[in-house]
């Protein structure tokens, strides 16, 4: 038997921030969204969801799809399709129309690791350090800075290709 484990986790027990809690009523602690299972006054114990399928707000005028990625809007307490709004809550498990006002997500139960949805735009390479030969000073004037020039812009190019096919893969957007 494991000595170390506590609790499977789907349900755990934390203590209600400012203003408590109402059951049901979805609230990010940290970077995770979690269910109050009963309303309670802050700074007392509470047993919070932090999985499952749960029927939550959302922004009304937007479609999901099954599958979808889903994001918490705290300014609004309401999911979104947005991932410029707010941290990785889940995916839809169920088609929501444009315009309803719920959505059925399954919730991820954790906080994700580094920052999810669109990122704002890369900028060129080439135009934050300049292209081909005069990418960087030569200030030696010797043969080697010019050398180094070239590969420079090569590497530049080489980056700049990954960045779009990036782009195209929908790992960054533009």
């Amino acid at each position: 038997m494991a000595s170390k484990f506590v609790q499977p986790g789907d349900v755990v027990e934390l203590i209600a921030p400012s203003g408590g809690v109402v059951v049901d009523v979805p609230l990010l602690i940290g970077g995770v969204l979690v269910v109050p299972l009963v309303t309670v006054a802050q700074t007392l114990a509470f047993s919070a969801q932090f999985t499952g399928v749960w029927t939550l707000d959302k922004t009304s005028a937007q479609a999901w799809t099954e599958g979808q990625k889903i994001y918490w809007d705290a300014g609004n307490d309401r999911a979104d399709s947005d991932g410029t709004l707010g941290p990785l809550i889940g995916v839809a498990v169920a088609v929501a129309a444009n315009p309803t006002a719920t959505g059925v997500v399954r919730l991820n139960g954790n906080a994700p690791s580094g920052i999810e949805g669109p990122q704002a735009a890369i900028v060129s390479l080439t135009s934050a350090f300049g292209t081909g030969n005069d990418a960087l000073v030569d200030v030696t004037g010797s043969h080697s800075q010019t050398i180094l020039n070239d590969n420079f812009a090569d590497v530049v190019d080489k980056i700049q290709e990954i960045v779009v096919a990036l782009r195209a893969a929908g790992v960054i957007s533009t």
